[in-house]
């Protein structure tokens, strides 16, 4: 309130001021704008700029300017005013203001979907070394050009820039947004913890400073976060703190945030705040709402309500496309391939050195055509004892030349036996390596052969096992229809006959692990292929009881879980 009699009373000053000179208090003015929403809300309620001095009303043109676009007011119709205000500056050399005003025109560029221009006024701005935090917006505001075009690495680029220059600048309230805005760009890219992460930092900030409009719209940030992640439950907690006070501007896009959320929380709820938005919100709300009301008329099963939305439905649908469609024409219109520009850049700085290069080169070349030029007159003026001691020179300096090139030639002729050499010793290498090569097949194909002995012998010996007589009586055992089980002597004399044919199986065992005796004949059978079912009954046990011992012997050999049939296949492996 103080704020707003100080403008008050500053206006009615200088309106009736002769001699104007007050260029200190519109600077303050635009700082007050900026930081404070209802002052700039205010000062369009009391300007009249016609009452001004004519070398003060560009200042109040640019003041009007800006407190438009902080009260999210339509500024393109100011397209006009903003070049003028330009020129003004320029002439006055104003480079404050003039910072400012190539700021605005880059703002209503933006809002006109011309993205290369507004990025070059945001370029001139920031190059204008002044203050008044200005650089922090500018890189916000091509932040977010770069975004609507989806560059979200740019985008995110330029967010950092403009944090790095409100810090500076010590605008923390401009921090805490850009924060939140960065936050939006990620969660454009589906990062939605990411997001989460900006906004507790931005809302840290805003609750330092306690602001409380920026603290309202951070928290509405985080409920579009939710609603993203379909975090209901989170997404109605953090709705209340921020519906409490609602400015007049903000409440279409709030009551349709809630009644996003209460659609799938509240249905009563979310029809008292859609019952709002068909009246009044924009026209993406009321398809939203009309899409709602015509569920719940469906659900009543009141055909009167049904057909009334549901054509009003139609309607926001058909004027969504149409909306959407210019909305598109227009961004095409503004695209802007940066990357061709880039390129482009490149290209006229790559022509630009190059020319660079000749004009150097050109004049390099002048300079010694002038200096032989001089240097030759000079010689025809000498004496001729200083002739002959050129020609001594020259002889000299021709006999040096020789010498040089006989000694590279003699120094060539060494490095090509070297060379030679080389050749030589990389040839005998190379023939060591093929018989070391073929002495390594050799053997290896000996230990082929000697590996297909060792199988064949022991399929013999396994084959023996068989025709013995207790290997017979095994199989007959298994093949019986009653339970006929190993009595001990038969067990004793299956370890006997394995310990003849085959003696390295049980060392090979017993080297590893203590293993008991039935579980070294549980291996054996394993090893003459019988089926669990079956060594349960030769062994008079389950074949649970089988399975349970097979998988202990493998974490007991292997020191980690394994299955029955990967003991079954080390057993059939030794």
């Amino acid at each position: 309130m103080k704020q707003f009699i100080y403008i008050i009373m500053f206006m009615c000053v200088i309106s009736c001021s002769d001699k104007p000179n007050n260029r200190n208090h519109f600077c303050a003015i635009a700082k007050l704008l900026y930081k404070d929403q209802a002052t700039a809300s205010n000062y369009l309620d009391t300007i009249n700029i016609s009452s001004f001095h004519k070398d003060e009303q560009p200042y109040c043109e640019l003041l009007k300017i800006q407190a438009l676009d902080l009260t999210d007011n339509d500024i393109k119709p100011y397209e006009r005013k903003i070049d003028f205000v330009i020129n003004y500056m320029q002439n006055k050399k104003d480079k404050a203001f003039l910072k400012l005003a190539y700021y605005y025109a880059g703002r209503i560029k933006q809002d006109k979907r011309k993205a290369l221009e507004s990025i070059n006024y945001f370029k001139i701005a920031i190059s204008n070394d002044n203050p008044y935090g200005v650089n922090s917006r500018c890189y916000a505001q091509m932040a977010e050009v770069y975004c609507e075009q989806y560059l979200y690495d740019y985008a995110k680029d330029m967010y950092n820039n403009a944090y790095y220059e409100a810090k500076k600048d010590n605008d923390r309230i401009g921090m805490a947004k850009i924060l939140k805005e960065k936050a939006l760009v990620y969660l454009d890219e589906k990062k939605s913890k990411t997001a989460l992460m900006y906004l507790d930092k931005a809302l840290k900030i805003a609750q330092d400073i306690n602001d409380s409009n920026c603290i309202n719209s951070i928290k509405s940030y985080y409920a579009i976060t939710y609603v993203e992640m379909k975090d209901w439950e989170n997404a109605q907690k953090v709705l209340p703190s921020f519906m409490r006070t609602i400015s007049q501007a903000d409440t279409s896009a709030y009551y349709y945030i809630a009644a996003n959320i209460y659609r799938h929380t509240n249905k009563a709820k979310a029809k008292y705040f859609y019952k709002y938005l068909k009246d009044n919100g924009d026209i993406y709300a009321k398809e939203d709402a009309y899409s709602f009301l015509t569920e719940e008329a469906l659900a009543d099963k009141d055909d009167n309500k049904v057909a009334d939305f549901f054509e009003r439905y139609k309607q926001q649908i058909d004027s969504i496309r149409r909306n959407t469609n210019s909305e598109m024409m227009a961004k095409i219109n503004g695209l802007y391939d940066y990357q061709k520009q880039k390129e482009r850049i490149a290209r006229i700085s790559k022509e630009k050195n190059e020319f660079k290069l000749l004009f150097a080169s050109t004049t390099v070349f002048l300079l010694l055509v002038t200096t032989f030029a001089f240097l030759l007159i000079s010689r025809l003026r000498r004496r001729a004892q200083e002739e002959k001691r050129q020609v001594f020179m020259l002889k000299k300096l021709q006999d040096e030349m020789r010498q040089n090139s006989l000694k590279k030639i003699k120094e060539n002729n060494k490095r090509i036996d070297e060379l030679e050499l080389q050749l030589i010793n990389a040839t005998n290498e190379k023939d060591e390596l093929k018989k070391r090569l073929a002495d390594e097949k050799e053997k290896l194909l000996a230990q082929n052969a000697i590996n297909k002995l060792k199988i064949e012998e022991e399929n013999r010996a396994l084959g023996s096992i068989k025709n013995t007589d207790i290997g017979i009586m095994i199989q007959k055992k298994k093949r019986s229809e009653t339970k006929e089980y190993l009595t001990k002597e038969e067990r004793k004399q299956m370890e006997d006959t394995f310990d003849q044919f085959m003696p390295s199986f049980k060392e090979k065992l017993w080297s590893v692990y203590d293993i008991s005796n039935r579980e070294l004949n549980v291996c054996m059978l394993i090893k003459l292929g019988c089926k669990p079912a079956d060594m349960a009954c030769l062994l008079g046990c389950t074949p649970s009881a089988i399975s349970k011992i097979r998988i202990r012997l493998y974490k007991k050999f292997f020191n980690k879980p394994g299955s029955a049939e990967d003991w079954d296949r080390f057993i059939l492996s030794l």
